[in-house]
């Protein structure tokens, strides 16, 4: 109901300080400024716009603060600390998280620091307890993924372990040499294990699905109907699109490693349990009367997909390929927006405070930009990214959550909780900058370059004719991206990328790194006029406080 300011000033040259000013009052009542110093070493973004440079400074600066030698949590090792190089999940959260990490390790953390990334996701895998019978039909010397407690008590009523998977994957894209070798030997015997287990005891062959509760959706009462509460069992067997999604790419990754490590018939074997899964995901998730998928079946042995949405579920859809093209296309421009992003849910669930229920998740966000870029949806990918960029800037941190209709860190009754420098809302900053603005991605080696460059992102970036990120090392190389810039525009769309540079000459991606040898590597990526894209987005009229608020 009242504008709110950002103000940036940057201090020195070289290794810069930022002190960032915010009019909007903070979560717990911290300080409306905060002053973040570039780390030496680490990569830097230099555009026409202090906030733009100051918000990634920001959130380098967020995941340094989770960058922790040691982690706790009350319930585990009597409170006491553990010793772990690894990512902690944010301020309030002291511990290390399966889904949290393998989302943030995905979105971003792999290439940010692959061996705390690798060591974080080792300490989320686990032997069996000395004395414990090996269960029949799970693969001996085998590990299993942690399955951390959700709604029901933990595995296998909450099956979202194999999100474990999507960090996995990128971290092995990161990490090369004997470092890889052994965390690929590691995550094998990990999924061999998880997914041999969860085969016995969360596959329904009948329709092909796995059951358990929605990934990251993991408390009952936000996102369930009210009697789940003294129903477990049927939150068990209910199928959920975000963890059947997970298990496909867990699926995916299980027959990659499977071959590398010379074992053609598990290969063989786990691609074609992925590819019956894919099937039977658009078989049942899909509701034509609507266009979009479903989050969640009911826990009948043919299962009913009901009419309840979540963005995370949708997007990871999209992004792995299970969602064929016009189907991602047609899910994502239905799925509701309100004016200041994508809500995680849809519907909202009455009388229900905020935390999962009415509110916006930046990593998720960042996940439904992933999927905007896939499918080239200009109005989507504008709107998440205007909502990360909104969401840092006022908070003067990377949050946890905020409520749907204000992005508010609290608002009416929540979110009930909300922590700065959560890990994986720094990893979808980080994302959105690194990935869509200047384009680069990491997979298998290869340099893949190809930014989505809004007409949201060009204005943010300032009015200067170059936007450059340098610092980035991957793969031993230090990598410097320059963007000449179109003319801002205030239309739709986007500017598609009209040419690629490497130290002066033109060359076509991917761009196999281990081919380039240790020296720099500077790119130069040029754009042409604004197009379109898809511009539908489904807005929801919204009323706060008696005060219609419209949208763009």
């Amino acid at each position: 109901g009242q504008p709110e300011t950002v103000t940036a000033e940057v201090q020195g040259s070289g290794t810069r300080r930022f002190i960032l000013r915010s009019s909007q009052a903070q979560r717990d009542d911290t300080p409306r400024v905060r002053v973040v110093d570039e780390a030496p070493g680490s990569p830097q973004v230099h555009t026409a716009s202090p906030l733009f440079d100051a918000l990634f400074a920001m959130a380098l600066d967020d995941a340094r603060l989770n960058s922790v030698d040691e982690i706790r949590d009350a319930a585990y090792n009597g409170g006491q600390p553990i010793a772990c190089r690894a990512f902690q999940t944010g301020e309030k959260w002291h511990y290390v998280w399966t889904r949290d990490l393998a989302y943030a390790a995905h979105l971003a953390l792999a290439w940010l620091d692959p061996p705390r990334t690798a060591e974080s996701l080792s300490f989320k895998t686990s032997d069996f307890r000395p004395g414990t019978a090996w269960p029949a039909g799970v693969p001996e010397g085998s590990l299993q993924i942690v399955q951390d407690t959700g709604s029901g008590g933990s595995w296998p009523v909450s099956t979202d372990r194999v999100s474990w998977a999507w960090g996995a994957e990128a971290t092995l894209d990161a990490l090369t040499g004997p470092p890889r070798a052994d965390f690929a030997a590691l995550a094998y015997r990990a999924l061999r294990g998880t997914l041999e287990a969860d085969r016995c005891a969360a596959f329904d062959a009948g329709c092909g699905l796995y059951g358990g509760e929605q990934s990251f959706l993991d408390w009952r009462i936000q996102t369930y109907a009210p009697w789940i509460v003294r129903g477990l069992a049927r939150m068990s067997a209910a199928r959920s699109l975000s963890t059947n999604v997970g298990h496909y790419q867990a699926l995916r990754l299980g027959a990659t490693l499977a071959r590398e490590h010379g074992e053609p018939r598990n290969a063989e074997r786990y691609a074609a349990w992925a590819e019956a899964l894919k099937a039977a995901i658009n078989r049942v998730f899909w509701l034509d009367d609507v266009q979009r998928y479903s989050s969640l079946t009911s826990d009948d042995e043919q299962p009913i997909a009901l009419h309840q949405f979540d963005l995370l579920g949708t997007a990871l859809a999209v992004v792995c390929g299970v969602a064929p093209p016009e189907r991602a296309a047609l899910a994502l421009a239905h799925y509701p927006h309100a004016p200041f992003g994508a809500p995680v849910i849809s519907p909202q669930q009455p009388g229900v405070a905020v935390y999962h229920n009415r509110a916006l998740w930046p990593f998720v966000t960042a996940y439904a930009l992933r999927a905007a870029v896939v499918t080239r949806q200009s109005a989507v990918a504008a709107r998440a990214f205007e909502s990360l960029f909104r969401g840092a800037a006022l908070n003067l941190s990377n949050m946890e959550n905020l409520e749907w209709l204000t992005a508010k860190p609290r608002f009416d009754d929540g979110p009930v909780i909300n922590s700065r420098r959560q890990l994986w809302s720094v990893a979808a900053y980080l994302s959105m900058v690194v990935e869509s603005v200047f384009g680069i991605t990491l997979r298998a080696g290869s340099l893949h370059i190809a930014p989505f460059l809004t007409t949201a992102a060009r204005r943010a970036v300032g009015d200067g004719p170059q936007a450059k990120l340098t610092g980035l090392r991957l793969w031993g190389c230090t990598i410097s991206v320059t963007l000449f810039l179109p003319t801002a525009s205030a239309e739709p769309g986007f500017h598609p990328l009209s040419g690629v540079l490497l130290n002066g000459k033109p060359i076509a991606t991917p761009l196999p790194l281990a081919a380039q040898g240790a020296g720099p590597l500077d790119l130069e990526l040029r754009f042409g006029p604004v197009h379109a894209g898809d511009l539908r987005l489904t807005e929801t009229p919204v009323r706060v406080g008696g005060a219609g608020v419209g949208g763009e």
